[in-house]
């Protein structure tokens, strides 16, 4: 993954964050964001 890819994503996350979406919510294969989660930095946003 680039760097601009892993910002935009980044940015991304924290936007759905700041409006307040359930991070604990399981998506459609029953996994939760963090468990879905491909990189250690959007990890750390989501604990």
């Amino acid at each position: 993954m680039g760097d601009k890819e892993l910002i935009g994503q980044l940015t991304c996350v924290k936007i759905l964050l700041e409006k307040g979406v359930d991070k604990e919510r399981k998506g459609p294969v029953g996994q939760s964001a963090f468990e879905a989660a491909e990189t250690d930095a959007i990890k750390a946003l989501l604990k």
